[in-house]
């Protein structure tokens, strides 16, 4: 059951802070400044979890009264732009919420002990209106509602009924009779028993409407915690859910219950790319299609709607979800079996052969497991070992194939080239067969629950011998989103142009070779069939020229540090007691930097400006990343145009001025050199500059606050907030020791002379290291 915390609050159409800034176009700080500024008329936040999420209407009337300023306004905003009016505009009409209708503060001390329930607010008339739905937002409420799901952690059997649910709403949507179940939601009497009941019965008749005869159990009773007007809310956001919101569902289920290996399902873009990859490689006209480890039915899916769907479930708890996936695309009735023994162990009930096989078997399960000393099966290829069943439903794939037909297996990159004594049999008789045709590399973490790389094998029917293999290496493409790799639409089109050209004898994009099926075979060879076997790496070819500059570099490095051990000699051939004792013993007297600098804060330097105009940008705006090594450094995508420097003059820099990282992880004080005057600081770092230039050298304040010591106690003063932030008053405070000036400029000769001479010899080491890595390849590089 929900905990009252959790069913008290309304989170679909409240905004979370990163959405309220983004429509706002301002960052989360200045709304935070703003709530603290105005407690009273500021909307608050209501604290769900992690997340703070905002009321529409309270946050349209606070900033319906806060003008936007000038240089933040965007072209198409007049003088009388508003925050308000730019957030009513994102939201895409007028929206206000009546107060009944506000979700209740969880802090609210006068609300009542009765857990309230999550409800969708009625829609008001009027001028109140709601926000205009789409299929962003019912794709965006119904993940919400997986998430917020209590039983995601302790009952997952639940929540792969409420992913069954879902999906049986969206056939009822799409295919039943959702006008009546509307009418039955919208009943006074109904319950959420009812209700569930009422969903089961109608998804029931649709699917036998559309001749599934299979013998499927929709057990939606474990959802009888959810409330009626949650489920009425549900239906709501299903209406507006978009075509192929399947695929996001069983996604975000994987993600809050990252199933064991043999429940997890098939990305979306492997399964894709396998499929068409099947049907490209086949020479006919294929009509069948067969599964022999369905998982979600992720592959049948992927095909069109006409394949005859043939395959087999081993576990009864994620059929409904095969079933419903198939219904909703239309797809003829499938022939599934359901049965725990593996296909090869099964002869009750042989499935007819198929045009293609598709499939991503179990890769961590064992061969017969209840007769581990005892292997069973027809293996034409040998017989596979114990240790894993990858290979045995290699083989009961091409057994399964039609005269000409194609089949492609998701395998692990260690099966490729493993060690075991029978894989390596069974590689070597598969490639003497001809039955292989290409092998492909994907990246790693594609799937849910694991990092391993996994590849696609393509196979044909022994009567449709291949006498090559192409191997491709894709391994570098796909989105990298969360901790997955994710391949898109491109990235298919990619690989499937790649195995057309190497198929035709032309040079594909991606990195390919092709090699012979009998000298992969042979007795003497390694039936290697992972294709970084076989695919060198691009790289440059190390010649003789190039370890010879490279020597010449480390050369001109090793002058470079025996001048700059000569001025740092110079500066410590004295006696070191006769040297450091005067510099230390100096008198020195005590001054707080804001009596001898001008502190100034950065500020943002927007570039909508520059979005805007023709102006080159060719002025250097100054970021916290930049400062490294004491020194300012250059970034080429951090440029503002000279007309918006010049609005900002006084953030400009000169030669000579320390700049500090105001907020975020500590860096260490940088000094501007004298060809660096001009540059334009940002929001995040804060300019020193010294004006009583008769007391204090600027080099050796720079090194002075760069000591640890100094960091330290600026750190310990910095603002307690969630990321740490340093004021001008706190550097306007920070005391520093002054020496005489000539003290001064001696101090600065002796540690400037002592930096060079460690960065020069700290550079020779890495020209060096780089050298020995060119020599060591050029000489011990096998030759061609």
């Amino acid at each position: 059951m929900k905990s009252p915390a959790e069913r008290t609050v309304d989170v679909h159409g409240l905004l979370s802070s990163k959405q309220l800034t983004d429509r706002l176009q301002i960052d989360r700080a200045s709304l935070t400044r703003m709530r603290k500024r105005s407690p009273q008329e500021a909307p608050q936040p209501i604290r769900v979890g992690d997340t703070d999420y905002y009321d529409p209407a309270q946050a349209l009337r606070y900033f319906d009264s806060r003008p936007v300023p000038t240089r933040f306004r965007t072209p198409e905003e007049g003088d009388g732009a508003t925050y308000g009016a730019r957030l009513r505009k994102s939201l895409g009409e007028s929206w206000e919420r009546p107060p009944e209708q506000r979700p209740a503060d969880p802090h609210d001390q006068n609300r009542p002990d009765r857990p309230a329930q999550l409800t969708q607010p009625a829609r008001p008339t009027g001028q109140n209106r709601t926000p205009k739905n789409t299929a962003a937002s019912g794709t965006h409420r119904i993940l919400s509602f997986m998430r917020d799901l209590p039983v995601k952690a302790e009952h997952p059997e639940s929540l792969l009924d409420f992913t069954a649910l879902l999906l049986a709403l969206l056939l009822l949507r799409r295919r039943g009779p959702w006008g009546r179940l509307h009418a039955r939601a919208a009943e006074p009497g109904t319950t959420s028993p009812v209700l569930l009941e009422e969903i089961r019965i109608r998804t029931e008749q649709v699917l036998r409407q559309a001749r599934y005869t299979m013998p499927v159990e929709f057990s939606f009773g474990s959802l009888k915690f959810l409330s009626c007007e949650e489920l009425r809310d549900l239906m709501h956001a299903v209406e507006h859910a978009p075509a192929d919101i399947v695929h996001e569902v069983i996604t975000q289920y994987e993600a809050l219950v990252r199933p064991q290996a043999r429940h997890f399902f098939t990305p979306r873009g492997v399964a894709e790319l396998g499929a068409r990859l099947a049907v490209e490689s086949h020479r006919g006209d294929p009509r069948s299609v067969y599964d022999p480890f369905l998982r979600g039915g992720e592959f049948p899916a992927a095909l069109p709607a006409h394949f005859d769907v043939r395959g087999r479930a081993a576990v009864q708890a994620t059929l409904p979800l095969v079933v419903l996936r198939l219904a909703l695309l239309g797809a003829a009735p499938p022939s599934i079996r359901c049965s725990p023994l593996e296909p090869w162990r099964d002869r009750t009930d042989a499935p007819a052969r198929a045009d293609l096989v598709l499939t991503n078997p179990p890769f961590n399960t064992k061969v017969d497991r209840d007769t581990p000393h005892r292997r069973t099966g027809d293996w034409p290829y040998g017989p596979p070992p114990h240790e894993v069943a990858t290979y045995a439903y290699l083989q009961h794939s091409i057994e399964q194939l039609k005269e000409g037909g194609r089949a492609v297996v998701v395998m692990p990159s260690k099966a490729g080239n493993s060690l075991n004594r029978a894989e390596l049999g069974i590689r070597r008789n598969v490639l003497a067969a001809g039955v292989v045709e290409a092998a492909i590399a994907l990246p790693d973490r594609l799937f849910t629950p694991t990092r391993v790389p996994v590849m696609l094998w393509l196979l044909r029917h022994p009567s449709d011998r291949c006498d090559r293999v192409i191997f491709l290496d894709a391994q570098h493409l796909g989105r990298q989103t969360g901790g997955r790799r994710v391949l898109e639409a491109d990235d298919t089109l990619k690989i499937l142009a790649a195995y057309r050209a190497a198929s035709e004898g032309a040079e594909p994009e991606l990195p390919c070779a092709v090699v012979d099926s009998a000298s992969l075979s042979a007795a003497d060879a390694d039936p290697s069939l992972n294709p970084r076997d076989h695919i060198r790496p691009d790289v440059p070819k190390v010649t003789r020229a190039s370890v010879r500059q490279r020597l010449i570099e480390v050369d001109l490095l090793t002058d470079r540090c025996w001048n700059a051990d000569r001025l740092a000699h110079a500066h410590t051939q004295d006696n070191p007691h006769t040297l450091l004792v005067p510099l230390r013993e100096a008198p020195r007297r005590s001054v707080r930097l804001h009596e001898i600098c001008d502190i100034q804060a950065g500020t943002k330097p927007s570039r909508r400006y520059d979005r805007h105009s023709d102006e080159p940008l060719e002025v250097q705006a100054v970021y916290p990343h930049q400062l490294r090594e004491g020194r300012v450094m250059p970034d080429d995508e951090r440029l503002v145009s000279e007309r918006l420097a010049e609005l900002r003059r006084k953030y400009r820099l000169l030669g000579g001025d320390i700049v500090l990282a105001r907020a975020g992880a500590a860096r260490r004080p940088a000094l501007v050199r004298p060809d660096q005057s001009g540059f334009l600081m940002s929001g995040n770092v804060t300019r020193i500059r010294c004006v009583e230039t008769d007391l204090i050298v600027p080099e050796y304040l720079h090194l002075a606050l760069d000591r640890d010591d100094m960091m330290d106690r600026i750190k310990d003063r910095a603002a307690s907030t969630a990321v740490p932030s340093v004021s001008s008053e706190v550097l306007r405070s920070i005391e520093v020791a002054l020496p005489p000036l000539p003290v001064q400029q001696r101090i600065v000769a002796l540690l400037r002379a002592q930096d060079q001479q460690a960065r020069a010899h700290r550079e020779l080491a890495e020209k060096a290291a780089e050298a020995r890595i060119l020599m060591a390849d050029h000489l011990l590089a096998p030759t061609r």
